[in-house]
């Protein structure tokens, strides 16, 4: 540590930075936040990537600071852009998580991209669980499509099925006919309303699939109509 000491007094930037790691993760008594962010800083005016990196850790967490995570975005942005993996990545967090700035999945997305596409694990781990979540979300929006006009498809069926037993009455054609309408006009109102909620509801990436299949159902239903 003598050696660091000299070296850092002297303004070694590695030297700066090296120190202010010591000072950071000693296991003992040699363990202050407040000089390991005296080095950092002395080594970031420098322009040394890791210790901006190390530097807006300190702040991130709050260790011999008080916690601004403005401060560690602002740290974190520098070493990022000049290809530091761990600057890429925390900097992807608080795109993330909101932390500092307006919370932007797309911008999270492509700072710890960057990352992981130069094999740094945890941007890996963080894009392989987000692919499973959105496999998950793409799963149950189709599901809820699927599922959405196949009770359309059945309380139209039941309520036709009703409306003949009710109205058959010794005219079956007449009745039949009428069904047919009946169930036409629901089949259409019924699809429209399910379109406005999908509409308000849910991710615009599966619009085009809902308004084929109301299309169809809708031709169905106007078919239906014609008899």
């Amino acid at each position: 540590i003598n050696w660091y000491k000299k070296a850092a007094e002297q303004g070694d930037a590695l030297a700066q930075y090296n120190l202010g790691v010591m000072y950071d993760k000693a296991m003992d008594a040699l363990k202050d936040y407040k000089k390991a962010i005296k080095w950092f800083r002395k080594a970031a005016k420098q322009g040394l990537p890791q210790a901006q990196y190390n530097l807006g850790l300190m702040f991130a967490n709050g260790h011999g600071v008080r916690k601004n995570h403005k401060e560690a975005l602002r740290l974190f942005r520098t070493p990022a852009k000049q290809g530091l993996p761990q600057a890429q990545y925390n900097l992807g967090l608080m795109y993330a998580y909101g932390q500092g700035v307006q919370q932007s999945r797309e911008e999270a997305i492509t700072w710890i991209e960057l990352a992981a596409n130069q094999g740094y694990f945890k941007a890996q781990d963080f894009i392989q669980a987000q692919q499973k979540e959105d496999n998950k979300k793409k799963t149950a929006a189709k599901s809820a499509i699927f599922h959405s006009f196949l009770n359309i498809a059945i309380s139209a069926l039941i309520g036709w099925i009703i409306y003949l037993i009710i109205n058959i009455k010794g005219e079956p054609v007449s009745a039949i006919q009428r069904g047919r309408k009946w169930l036409a006009i629901t089949l259409f109102f019924t699809t429209l309303s399910m379109l406005s909620k999908f509409l308000i509801n849910f991710n615009n990436e599966y619009l085009y699939q809902y308004i084929a299949i109301s299309l169809a159902l809708g031709l169905v239903a106007l078919i239906l109509g014609m008899f």
